[in-house]
């Protein structure tokens, strides 16, 4: 989550002034700051590769573009979107919503509008601009270290983009012969999954590449980072706010999309067979155990449902092991899915740990996957999360 102060967290809980606005830049200079926007959502989803997209309404109809400089022409302009509140005294505090391309703009006009009607623009974050960029010719990268192989394949579309490593990630070699070609975002997804992370464009418009976010049973509440909270008097008993947060919740159970086992599969040299690695659920109080070790069949009741991993940048059958066991941390939880409504937090980021105490007081630790703010009219944001099966430490 995005630094923010307690007055700020505390005012979202109740009623507030909001603050939506855009500054508009053209090749890395301020061309129009404070642009009015008067409705539209951003969505945050760390399961796609374009992880922050949206739709803005503007609240001026001579911003349609009419030529091909004109400001909002979808030539190469970007949006800083920014919510904040504005307290009594005066003050304000923003957020950053991320930086955005501008894909395209349309504009309906009716016979009784002279100069037309708002202009509705369609946004991707800078990921968009990587996608386009398919290499187009193969590219050999064997021998470069793997950090500086995910930042060149970015920093080469954006040069003035900085990429950031977690200081736990360690590098290694390239595996000899790696060659990519068309999709420049999977290569860059490869040499992520080479370093057990994964890489994507954060609120400041830059690259961070992180650890693969998981929640375990040894997950403590402390490592929430923002309550959702109902304000019944049972929540209320059990830690939640009275002025809670929570307007809704639907919560599924589902064994589809879950998988208990991954194999990953590296490189193949020659005539030999490529390195492998697994990695399975053997947690037996999980409902999705699978058993003891990846190495013989399944003993739970769930059976087995295999994920097939392949990274070409993978040398050794311990590199597999390590990714197997980083995709199925990806999929752990997900057989129990919480939808919600709650007020809007646009500090969240996705991945962050939440924690969810219900109206009947009952209370649970959750990931973060994806979650949409509202920039118009609507006072709530949707989202959607995944927790573990059962929890002992970080919920109740």
């Amino acid at each position: 989550m995005q630094s923010v102060s307690s007055r700020f967290l505390t005012a979202i809980r109740g009623p507030y002034n909001r603050i939506v606005t855009a500054d508009l830049w053209y090749n890395q200079a301020l061309v129009v700051s404070g642009l009015p926007i008067v409705d539209g959502s951003i969505t945050v989803d760390r399961t796609q590769k374009i992880r922050r997209s949206g739709s803005i309404t503007i609240g001026d109809p001579t911003f349609f573009p009419t030529f091909a400089n004109s400001p909002l022409a979808p030539y190469g302009a970007e949006l800083n979107i920014k919510w904040g509140i504005a307290f009594p005294d005066g003050s304000t505090e923003t957020v950053s919503l991320g930086w955005f391309r501008i894909e395209d703009v349309t504009q309906e006009t009716a016979p009784s509008q002279s100069n037309g009607g708002l202009p509705v623009l369609s946004l991707f974050d800078r990921a968009q601009a990587i996608t386009d960029a398919s290499f187009p010719d193969p590219i050999d990268r064997g021998g470069w270290d793997a950090m500086n192989l995910l930042t060149h394949l970015v920093q080469d579309v954006i040069p003035y983009v900085s990429v950031t490593y977690a200081s736990s990630l360690t590098s290694g070699t390239v595996p000899g012969g790696t060659v990519f070609d068309s999709a420049r975002m999977d290569a860059i997804e490869s040499a992520a999954g080479y370093l057990n992370a994964e890489a994507y464009f954060d609120v400041n418009g830059n690259v961070q590449v992180v650890p693969v976010p998981a929640l375990t049973q040894a997950t403590p509440t402390s490592a929430a980072v923002w309550t959702a909270d109902a304000s019944t008097a049972a929540a209320v008993a059990a830690g939640a706010s009275p002025s809670g947060v929570l307007v809704s919740a639907k919560r599924t159970v589902s064994r589809s999309g879950v998988y208990n086992y991954v194999a990953c599969y590296g490189a193949t040299t020659g005539s030999a067979s490529p390195p492998t690695g697994y990695a399975c659920d053997t947690d037996p109080r999980s409902p999705t155990y699978y058993g003891p070790s990846a190495s013989g069949n399944p003993v739970g009741p769930f059976g087995a449902s295999v994920y097939r991993y392949q990274n070409n940048l993978m040398t050794t059958s311990a590199m597999c092991a390590a990714a197997a066991a980083t995709q199925l941390s990806n999929f752990l939880g997900l057989a129990r899915s919480l939808s919600f409504e709650v007020c809007p937090n646009p500090a969240l980021e996705a991945g962050d740990i939440i924690q969810v105490i219900y109206p009947d007081g009952k209370t649970e630790l959750h990931l973060l996957d994806s979650f949409t703010i509202p920039l118009g009219p609507s006072s709530t944001f949707t989202g959607s999360t995944r927790t573990l099966t059962y929890q002992l430490s970080g919920g109740t």
